[in-house]
């Protein structure tokens, strides 16, 4: 399956990403349900039993409120403590009221129900007791209290039933928030742990695949820029780094092909130059006993105009020179058609070299195209990781945002430890008051027992008021007792929040880090992009280097083109001088079978003398122009192997005509600048 760079990267920061959100979701929902345990505790549980204390605290100064009343004897206060008595009814019924609001279970509400229908039981008994009170008809007062008695004792028995409900309530609220926040805990920690392994996982994966594969690539093309085309790319990746390691490979193949057809043609070129210098050599030679020959046959027919008498045996010399004259022709005519050939085969050379440095310039071009789109997608994968850098940063802020939440949370549940130290130093109040109260009891009764029969009453009346200090003491214990729990639980709930902000900064910091890698990505990218922008400078010079190369090949070619015609030039000279050989050897024969036509004859020898000398002259700055055409082909040849020699691919070491100078590339194209 082939998966682009882009690809690779998006899909390691989507598994990323989507690794944070679920942490942040889990999170969110996990204080969630911590906040509405809390919210249930306090508002249900907590407010629950402060309502059903307090309406027990109303009964309880109900029922003292009611005895003090029967014990005063001003008619001003035993009217003040009735409105007192009145008032804390009312608060009572509206307690209960309010607690049904509160209640959770079928058996809580039956016991509430029960509750206020035994509250309006009582209120016949208390409208009753008023009116005998305001009468000051005390022992009935005294009498109809005991029979409420009973009431208030359920009452009393029916609130304390519902206050341990609610403790046992948030007790069960305690431990639901606990359980969850275990949970929470584990859960944020495996979570965090899979995103961190699957994180840094990507991140090794993604970062060593692009790291190996740029080097290598670099590498080869340090290499390939000094000159070295013995390369090996062992990438093997199917993305955008297996294309351009494919790309590198072809275009170094082509490199070593086109260097390997140029150095060849180069030495045949060199070759070829060396065939034709020989040639030329050998035709000047020939060209100099022709010249020779033609002022000896001067000379001849200068003797034979002097002595017409030596005309016989002159003319033998003459005919033994004009053989001699054939033979050199023919052999400057071979000589002349192995120099055709030489050019012939030099222009096929020379034809293949410029067809083998279209192709370079072709393939060269191709790897441009290649490097152009590399580097763009080296700019996707740039654009792409600065999106994933900015994705991480919103996950920062989110995480911050929920660390805000959290401290807020915090400040919560440490107003509402605030508050239960509040009620606790209240109960301490109401628990000193019990206590005094049990002790003015104690000195009532002593009092009473002093006053003997009449202090009865009084005695009846001060034990009730120590046994409702001490129910008040009992019920300030456990109200005291409650309080230390719920406070123990808010310092937990406290410890809980503030792990909790522990591991959510834990988070904000790895998300943190997480930006941090991905800046480092994006500038390790834009490295590639400058590299890649190298490669596309250095392809555009082997580009200029390949056109500098394809002129001095064409110039080769023009040059090769000149040589060809001025052997066929040389051709059709050595033509024309066979043919004056053979007027001469019919002239030699006229001479022999006429000597009457011998003036004649000796003109016809001058003039043609005179056009041997001047076809010999013609062949000789023929024969020049071939020795200087030859000896131009020859050094462009050494200057193209001397350009080509820059290149190392790995081959058998070259000719030493072709290792004296090894030229850097500035150095090889001023060498084929001065070959045009």
């Amino acid at each position: 399956m082939r998966l682009k760079i882009g690809t690779k990267l998006l899909s390691g920061f989507g598994i990323i990403l989507a690794l944070t959100a679920i942490v942040g979701l889990a999170s969110l929902a996990k204080l969630n349900a911590v906040n509405d345990l809390l919210i249930d505790m306090y508002e249900r549980q907590a407010m629950g039993l402060s309502v059903i204390k307090e309406a027990n605290l109303n009964l309880i100064y109900l029922d003292r409120s009611e005895k003090n009343a029967i014990l005063s004897d001003d008619a001003t206060d035993i009217e003040k403590r009735i409105t007192r008595s009145d008032t804390y009814l009312s608060r009572l019924k509206e307690l209960l009221t309010q607690y049904r609001s509160l209640i959770v279970t079928d058996e809580a509400r039956r016991i509430q129900s029960e509750t206020v229908e035994l509250v309006r039981e009582l209120e016949p008994y208390l409208s009753q007791a008023h009116t005998l009170t305001r009468a000051n008809r005390d022992a009935e007062a005294t009498q109809l209290g005991l029979k409420m008695r009973p009431i208030v004792d359920r009452i009393d028995d029916n609130m304390t039933e519902l206050a341990k409900r609610k403790e046992r309530l948030a007790e069960k609220a305690r431990d639901d928030a606990a359980k969850t926040f275990a949970e929470a805990k584990f859960l944020v920690i495996a979570l965090l742990l899979v995103a961190i392994a699957l994180g840094t996982g990507i991140a090794l994966f993604i970062s060593r695949q692009l790291s190996k594969g740029l080097t290598a690539v670099a590498h080869a093309a340090e290499g390939i820029a000094h000159g070295d085309l013995d390369q090996r790319l062992d990438i093997k990746s199917n993305d955008e780094l297996g294309d351009m390691a494919q790309s590198f490979r072809a275009m170094i193949e082509n490199l070593r092909q086109v260097i390997g057809g140029v150095r060849a043609s180069a030495q045949s070129v060199a070759a070829g130059s060396d065939q034709i210098s020989s040639g030329a050599e050998e035709l000047s030679k020939t060209s100099q006993a022709q010249a020779a020959a033609t002022e000896q046959t001067s000379s001849s027919m200068e003797e034979i105009a002097a002595n017409i008498q030596q005309v016989a045996g002159n003319a033998q010399t003459l005919s033994d020179n004009v053989a001699s004259t054939s033979s050199s022709i023919e052999e400057m005519a071979a000589s002349v058609q192995q120099v055709a050939g030489n050019a012939d085969d030099l222009a096929s050379a020379v034809a293949e070299t410029s067809a083998s440095i279209e192709e370079m310039t072709q393939s060269i071009q191709q790897v441009a195209v290649r490097v152009s789109e590399a580097n763009q997608e080296a700019n996707e994968a740039n654009r792409l990781a600065q999106s994933g850098a900015q994705s991480v940063q919103q996950t920062v802020t989110g995480m911050t945002q929920i660390q805000q939440t959290m401290h807020e949370v915090l400040h919560v549940i440490e107003e509402l430890g605030k508050s239960s130290s509040e009620i606790g130093n209240i109960i301490e109040v109401i628990d000193d008051i019990a206590e005094q109260t049990n002790l003015l009891a104690l000195n009532a009764a002593i009092e009473a027992a002093r006053a003997g029969e009449h202090g009865r009453g009084f005695a009846v009346v001060a034990d009730e008021v120590r046994k409702l200090a001490e129910r008040s003491a009992r019920a300030t214990g456990e109200i005291a007792s409650l309080i230390k729990g719920i406070q123990h639980e808010t310092a937990q709930a406290i410890a809980s929040t503030k792990q909790g902000d522990e591991a959510i900064q834990t988070g904000s910091r790895l998300a943190a880090t997480a930006g941090d890698s991905l800046e480092a990505i994006v500038a390790s990218i834009g490295r590639v992009g400058a590299h890649m922008t190298h490669i596309t400078q250095a392809t555009q010079e082997q580009s200029h280097a390949a056109g500098q190369i394809s002129l001095a090949v064409g110039n080769m070619s023009t040059l090769t083109d000149q040589t060809a015609i001025a052997t066929r030039e040389q051709a059709n000279a050595s033509q024309q001088i066979m043919r004056s050989v053979e007027a001469m050897n019919r002239m030699t024969l006229q001479v022999s079978n006429a000597t009457v036509e011998q003036r004649k004859g000796g003109d016809m020898i001058l003039r043609a003398v005179e056009d041997i000398s001047s076809s010999t002259q013609e062949s000789v700055s023929a024969t020049s122009q071939i020795a200087q055409a030859a000896g131009d082909l020859q050094s462009q040849a050494q200057q193209l192997l001397d350009a080509i020699a820059f290149f190392k691919d790995g081959q058998a070491e070259q000719p030493r005509t072709a290792r004296t100078a090894i030229a850097p590339p500035a150095q090889a194209t001023r060498l084929i600048a001065q070959g045009r």
